[in-house]
């Protein structure tokens, strides 16, 4: 299914190559952040070892009508708050961004795709992957959750300006254990009103969005590909895979891959496969929480053993289906925002 999208909003995106660029932007920093100043910057406040630490920062700076991203940091971000950092434990140093670096990131027109049309309102969700962040550290609550204040915070006002805010709807989002599609799931929570958030799992198997009903079906409308700047949050992308392989013989309808579906023949049995190869696709996360609360067993220094609940959420993986098992500390789950907007008739 082909989607008609929408430009809404900007944030930034692609990542600068231009060495002119690069040398004007460059030019504009008087003295980098470190972790006694900011020196200007602004810190991300992310969590190394379930601590927020001073290590990672970002500066706005236009260039005529354009307007551009910094990005520095002076440690790796691990992929689970709980972790140490070092490269080894995130996915920043496989994307190709390495400490003590600026890398300059374009704001960009955000693309949307429109997953309903009604009257005077349009609900639509990102085309792409747009940033990388933990659900929280405490809870899979998603009313008290991190990344609901993220997205209604630090989203909402790097992404809209003040014209741009006032057609974006006020949402009443549903949490409800129908939402999760696990009829008694205890980790439901309450509905809450929010301007931008994440789409649930029922959403992301209602075919009337266009997705395919069943969650462990691989679907190409459940695909995202992360951008630049959600690489360098830490977001975990496919660098170089096929996969989605199946004999031709089989009825595979390759036109709902578009693009991404290419005939490949093995040589040593001339068998004709049909691959789907999407480079730089990524997971993103859902607002919806798991229904089990996954136990690790924890001995101390006095051999005392202690249970304790580590708590996951649902996502769409990088095949495009969805699962239900990610930790709600892993920082490398792409963000997918939704929102509903008033439009024009």
């Amino acid at each position: 299914m082909i989607r008609k999208t929408i430009e809404f909003g900007n944030y930034p995106q692609s990542e600068v190559k231009d060495e002119s660029i690069l040398k004007e932007l460059n030019n504009k920093i008087d003295a980098l952040p470190n972790e006694q100043s900011n020196n200007g910057w602004h810190q991300y406040n992310y969590i190394i070892m379930s601590k927020k630490e001073k290590y990672m920062f970002y500066i706005d700076i236009s260039l005529g009508n354009d307007k551009y991203r910094g990005v520095y940091f002076i440690k790796y971000r691990p992929f689970m708050t709980r972790y140490v950092s070092m490269h080894e434990n995130g996915f920043q140093k496989s994307n190709g961004y390495s400490i003590n670096t600026i890398y300059w990131f374009k704001y960009e027109p955000i693309e949307w795709e429109i997953l309903e049309n009604d009257k005077n309102e349009q609900f639509i969700f990102s085309s792409k992957i747009l940033d990388s962040q933990d659900f929280g550290v405490i809870s899979n609550n998603y009313e008290f959750s991190k990344v609901r204040k993220f997205l209604n915070e630090d989203f909402l006002n790097t992404a809209f300006n003040d014209e741009e805010k006032k057609k974006i709807l006020d949402t009443k989002v549903d949490n409800s254990p129908e939402s999760t599609l696990v009829l008694e799931n205890e980790n439901a929570c309450n509905d809450t009103v929010d301007k931008v958030f994440l789409l649930s799992a029922q959403e992301v198997t209602n075919t009337k969005f266009g997705f395919e009903k069943d969650c462990v079906k691989s679907d190409v409308n459940r695909i995202k590909i992360s951008t630049p700047y959600a690489q360098i949050q830490g977001c975990d992308k496919i660098n170089e895979i096929t996969w989605f392989c199946k004999n031709d013989t089989e009825k595979t309808n390759v036109s709902d891959f578009g693009k991404y579906a290419q005939k490949v023949i093995i040589p040593e049995t001339n068998k004709i496969i049909r691959y789907v190869y999407i480079p730089g696709n990524a997971s993103w996360l859902l607002r919806s929480p798991d229904s089990i609360n996954n136990v690790i067993h924890k001995t101390n220094t006095e051999n005392k053993t202690t249970e304790l609940f580590d708590k996951t959420v649902m996502f769409v993986d990088m095949k495009g289906i969805m699962l239900d098992t990610v930790f709600i500390e892993n920082t490398s789950v792409g963000i997918v925002p939704a929102i509903k907007i008033k439009v024009s008739k």
